[in-house]
């Protein structure tokens, strides 16, 4: 499994697209926010409602999750692979590495 931790903005998504591109898998987070126009659900997220998204904390789904900016982003534990690419700030890794 592959982590690439660091502050929004660090580009962490850069080095994702090139290791994706290289066979690692990439995990599908989940978020709260709006969907943007180019995005499509399913792909670059799950994008599920904060009602839905604290429900599935209390269920203890996530293997780490966050709230930035009023949104919450998490990645589901049964998601993770071996060969899983994962992108996630400092406070998911810490979190992570609990699990």
């Amino acid at each position: 499994m592959i982590l690439i931790v660091g502050a929004s903005a660090a580009g962490k998504s850069t080095i994702e697209h090139r290791l994706f591109l290289h066979g690692y898998d990439k995990v599908i987070s989940y978020t709260s926010r709006p969907q943007r126009p180019h995005e499509v659900q399913d792909k670059e997220y799950h994008f599920i409602s904060d009602e839905n998204f604290k429900i599935k904390i209390e269920n203890k789904f996530f293997a780490e999750w966050t709230k930035y900016n009023g949104w919450y982003y998490g990645c589901a534990k049964d998601d993770l692979r071996p060969s899983s690419l994962i992108v996630i700030e400092p406070f998911g890794y810490r979190q992570l590495i609990k699990l």
